[in-house]
């Protein structure tokens, strides 16, 4: 089916021949300066033996006057548009821009001095995008890269570059609770009397008894 309307579009005859372009008088080249269009008695189908869509059709555009065409479907509102391109030639009457007839108009001028919105527009967002980056290689990770043999890739420096040694019997907080003791302002120490019934935490009534406490 799609090479059937391929070779109907190849047979199609050209719409506008290279005699007819020469028989065409010069176009000014700030036309339409102005944009006034007249439609006179014109009459438009789209083939031989067909019901006109456009009958008799007078309509006068000032320059620069917006106008909305409003109608059931199949009224002729976009026919109107198709006669103004003559993407379809009219059967009678005539179109003027600015005093002058389209019909003397080459198609490829007339097409290019005139503007249309179609329907149906389709916007691209993006017509230019830029290239995708390429990929680049994702390499193995090494021992220290591995997630699962090192969870911290990246550890903090040690801000100490000399460790510590570990602690000395003198140093170790199970043997000794009080690493750096106060000096003895006394050298001979006097042996400490045993405590009064007074400064003994543990008093009875009658008699008192001292309990030492031992640290293990």
């Amino acid at each position: 089916m799609s090479a059937e309307r391929l070779f109907t579009f190849a047979r199609l005859s050209p719409e506008e021949t290279a005699a007819q372009r020469q028989a065409c008088a010069p176009v000014e080249a700030g036309w339409p300066h102005a944009g006034a269009i007249s439609f006179t008695g014109v009459a438009m189908c789209y083939r031989a033996g067909l019901k006109p869509v456009l009958q008799g059709l007078d309509l006068s555009l000032r320059a620069g006057e917006k106008v909305g065409l409003v109608g059931r479907t199949g009224a002729g509102k976009s026919s109107i548009l198709v006669c103004l391109y003559r993407i379809v030639e009219l059967s009678a009457g005539s179109i003027t821009i600015d005093g002058r007839d389209i019909a003397g108009v080459p198609l490829r001028v007339l097409r290019a001095r005139l503007s249309i919105i179609p329907q149906d527009p389709v916007l691209n967002p993006n017509p230019s995008p830029s290239p995708a980056p390429a990929p680049t290689p994702n390499p193995s990770p090494s021992p220290k890269q591995d997630p699962v043999l090192n969870p911290n890739p990246n550890p903090s420096p040690n801000p100490n570059p000399n460790p510590s040694p570990s602690p000395s019997p003198k140093q170790d907080p199970m043997l000794n609770p009080n690493p750096n003791p106060s000096p003895n302002p006394n050298p001979n120490p006097s042996p400490s009397p045993s405590p009064s019934p007074k400064q003994d935490p543990v008093l009875f009534t009658g008699t008192a008894y001292y309990l030492p406490l031992t640290t293990y």
